[in-house]
């Protein structure tokens, strides 16, 4: 319980502080402004899998196999090795963005030439968010507290500095800055607790043995999260591209809302991880009863959440933004349901990685990815950013639902899916109990 609620406070704070920083950013900035930081965002994000390499829920998975087998050291050696891994991934994302940047010329002109900094200070945060793999070590001995104080710290400490250049109506290059040193802070923080424990037991080297097996293990992920990367971010490359930064400013303002909560499966999963990696190789129709259980109760925050939003989207724009962003509250209506299919597909990913489905897991987000990608090419040119929010919604009920019916190995996942929502329902109507 206590490692939950240091997940929970760590994602709430993060999350909803993020949001509200946010909000003041956006209407300080101005949606042509605000557009062009989260164009920049959606360019980094989407090579940023080179820097992740798919090795997060590989790497707790590994750390808990070896705390059984082979004592600390070994974990110690993984973490290591992973975030040497994740290091030299990052140095070949920031190249491949800078590649990407100068290629990128649409209607003769370059996106990006206007604010160079921006796309500086952003890319160059990829190399000290290595770091971040730290986390895993304490994730897997149920310590959440010693690494989310370090990162609330890094966070609190920007979040300050964010304030002030919005006292001072900073342009968009102050707040770039900002979002690399906040990588750069929390890297650092991670990094003395964790290397003091290392220097106590006389150092530990990376393992080209442990990198080996470790990403043999991880591409399929990685090359699902760049098919993930891609439908979750592509539409605002895209928006930015054809329609323009103030179209964008006003579509990433909606999925500020929209998104903030996609913490919630993350924070659940992670948690339950141990306790069902343990239950499934223990006792199988105790897994799926609590599996079952997990997607319910995420079902019903997200369906509520829905309609809520869905009825108060003008108000929730206006009240957070101010006037002139209450034209992006159609893309909210419509953005606010994919956190139906962002929730289930969360959760749903422990389960192929606990069943070794790691290339079906790819299977399905490539998909995603593809049907996105088509979509946005036909709707937002035909309706703008509610055509990226249309696509973003179509795109994650099949990746995260249907999708599972194309292979046997996942089907038992689909009715499983099916039955959480059934079951739900059922809750609303008390004869049907009886």
């Amino acid at each position: 319980m206590s490692n939950l609620f240091w997940l929970l406070l760590d994602r709430a704070i993060r999350m909803a502080g993020g949001v509200l920083v946010s909000v003041w950013v956006a209407r300080t900035l101005g949606p042509e402004e605000f557009g062009l930081l989260n164009y920049v965002i959606s360019l980094v994000a989407i090579f940023s899998v080179f820097s992740t390499l798919g090795l997060e829920s590989v790497v707790v998975k590994r750390i808990l196999s070896l705390r059984e087998s082979d004592g600390p050291d070994s974990v110690l050696k993984a973490v290591c090795s992973t975030v040497l891994l994740r290091a030299i991934g990052s140095l070949l994302a920031i190249a491949l963005i800078w590649l990407a940047s100068k290629l990128m010329v649409f209607g003769g002109r370059a996106q990006l030439d206007l604010r160079l900094w921006v796309l500086i200070w952003i890319s160059a945060g990829l190399f000290f968010q290595s770091f971040d793999s730290i986390r895993h070590h304490y994730e897997a001995a149920g310590d959440s507290r010693s690494y989310v104080l370090p990162q609330l710290t890094s966070f609190f400490l920007t979040s300050a500095g964010r304030i002030y250049l919005i006292l001072h109506r900073a342009s968009a290059e102050g707040f770039a800055f900002l979002i690399f040193l906040e990588a750069l802070l929390s890297g650092i923080f991670l990094s003395i607790g964790f290397f003091s424990r290392l220097k106590e037991i006389g150092g530990m080297l990376p393992s080209k043995r442990e990198m080996v097996l470790l990403m043999r293990e991880s591409w399929p992920l990685a090359l699902s999260s760049v098919a993930t990367l891609v439908y979750t971010k592509i539409d605002g490359v895209m928006i930015g591209n054809w329609m323009g930064n103030s179209e964008l400013g006003l579509y990433s303002a909606a999925l500020k809302v929209s998104e903030v909560w996609y913490f919630v499966p993350t924070v659940f999963s992670t948690a339950f991880f141990p306790r069902l990696f343990l239950l499934f190789s223990n006792d199988r129709g105790a897994f799926e009863a609590k599996f079952q259980t997990l997607l319910r109760y995420l079902f019903l925050l997200s369906f509520g959440l829905s309609i809520v939003a869905t009825i108060f989207s003008e108000e929730i724009m206006q009240f957070l933004f101010g006037v002139q962003f209450v034209t992006a509250a159609p893309v909210l209506t419509i953005h606010i349901w994919t956190s139906i299919f962002v929730f289930m597909g969360v959760a749903s990913s422990q389960w192929y990685i606990m069943e070794g489905l790691n290339r079906l897991l790819f299977f399905r987000t490539a998909i995603g990815a593809i049907l996105n990608v088509a979509l946005n090419c036909v709707l937002i040119p035909r309706f703008g950013s509610r055509g990226a929010a249309l696509a973003t919604l179509f795109t994650q009920a099949v990746a995260a639902l249907f999708a599972d019916l194309a292979h046997p190995k996942s089907r038992r996942l689909y009715w499983i899916k099916i039955s959480s929502i059934a079951s739900c329902f059922s809750w609303l109507n008390p004869q049907r109990q009886k």
